[in-house]
């Protein structure tokens, strides 16, 4: 897994600091209050005992994947949708074949200006409001979705489990105030941060970026007959992750189906750069990951699965 930062610990000294801090020593998630994957708070997190360990110096792909891109190169050189889709972009039309679709999700993406609404980001976030634009971004611990039991100004003690808004008028959708996060190295961070929000502005919906990717990954595979076996879905299949006297549940927007809804990968996208939410979409992925996991039923040694995580913006 990549791009480690701020409150999220990347290696075992620095998980168990953060669990003694938060008072959380001996406890285990096999009798924790857990919630759902969308929902998880900083404390569920440090439960699942997942480190995120910065991978950037090493930016190659599995040798698995490695020796299948000569010929996925190949198989895509003569594919004539393939050359027109590649040699549309710059233009206004979209090219006829296979990605002329794909290619419309993903203008739509692009050309988005509009705010984004609250329920269209499932990971927890921080209350954004403009009066606190001074005041810094807040600790991801007391990170949740649901609403404040007490208003902020008369609690005198901190809550076991912190709350906050989410409300419409909490949202500024232009991420003025996002903390700095060390990225995983994408065309979105490639360019000065000053610019990163006129070339890459937030989509106004989720589902818009993820009909774009989900369509341009069939359009990609659909017509080679070596990946028949499987195909990419929208079905927002739901991973159930149960412990002894606990369990949560995780859905993902999509995933690789083997044609018998068993995931060979899980998809998960985000209508904003991934940088600028990067420590709570990190604990999302990663109740998704535990869950998948959790649920393979052809994997029951987890000691021997490996997990490559490659999180990417469009």
């Amino acid at each position: 897994m990549s791009g480690a930062s701020g409150n999220i610990p990347s290696n075992q000294e620095e998980w168990e600091n953060f669990v003694k801090r938060r008072n959380l020593k001996g406890k285990t998630v096999h009798a924790a209050e857990l919630a759902s994957g969308s929902k998880i708070g900083y404390d569920q997190y440090l439960l699942l005992r997942v480190l995120w360990v910065d991978h950037r110096s090493n930016l190659s792909l599995p040798e698995e994947i490695s020796k299948l891109l000569p010929k996925a190169a190949e198989m895509l050189a003569g594919c004539e949708s393939w050359k027109k889709y590649r040699g549309s972009f710059g233009k206004t039309e979209n090219p006829e074949g296979s990605f002329a679709v794909a290619r419309h999700y993903q203008q739509m993406a692009a050309d988005s200006r509009e705010k984004i609404r609250p329920n269209s980001f499932d990971t927890p976030v921080a209350r954004r409001t403009r009066s606190h634009y001074s005041k810094g971004a807040p600790d991801i611990s007391t990170l949740q979705l649901n609403p404040p039991k007490t208003p902020p100004g008369k609690q005198t003690k901190l809550p076991e489990t912190p709350v906050l808004s989410t409300s419409d008028d909490d949202w500024i959708a232009d991420d003025d105030e996002s903390s700095p996060q060390v990225s995983p190295i994408t065309p979105a961070t490639q360019v000065p941060e000053e610019l990163q929000k006129m070339m890459y502005p937030p989509t106004k919906d989720e589902q818009i970026m993820n009909i774009a990717l989900v369509i341009f990954l069939n359009a990609l595979t659909i017509h080679f007959t070596d990946c028949k076996s499987c195909v990419w879905t929208l079905h927002r299949k739901g991973f159930h992750a149960n412990f002894t006297q606990a369990s949560f549940e995780a859905r993902t927007d999509g995933y690789l189906d083997d044609l018998q809804e068993s995931a060979y990968a899980l998809i998960e996208v985000k209508p904003v750069i991934r940088g600028n939410r990067q420590n709570l979409i990190q604990m999302q992925e990663s109740a998704q990951m535990v869950a998948w996991l959790m649920n393979d039923s052809e994997n029951n040694d987890i000691d021997k699965v490996q997990v490559s995580l490659l999180p990417r913006d469009l």
